[in-house]
């Protein structure tokens, strides 16, 4: 292992409001969204899923997320 000297520490990475995002699908009157995600925003759609998952928890709101072909989806329908 070895030191080598930097001049400035690199970015963080994004942070997404994914509170937001949750809490504005629960108070609409849709079922079934898809997030749409731009290039590079998570590493992969299972990060993505993973995510939102533990943010949902959180929030205590009757979401589910699931992955559907490659895309990743919030429901309020809970049983499917």
């Amino acid at each position: 292992m070895k030191l080598t000297p930097v001049e400035n520490l690199p970015k963080k990475g994004l942070r997404h409001d994914l509170q937001g995002i949750i809490k504005e699908f629960a108070e609409s009157d849709q079922r079934n969204v898809l997030i749409v995600l731009k290039d590079g925003e998570y590493k992969s759609i299972g990060v993505c899923r993973s995510c939102f998952g533990v943010a949902i928890k959180k929030s205590g709101y009757a979401i589910r997320v699931c992955t559907r072909d490659g895309k990743v989806y919030l429901t309020k329908d809970l049983k499917d």
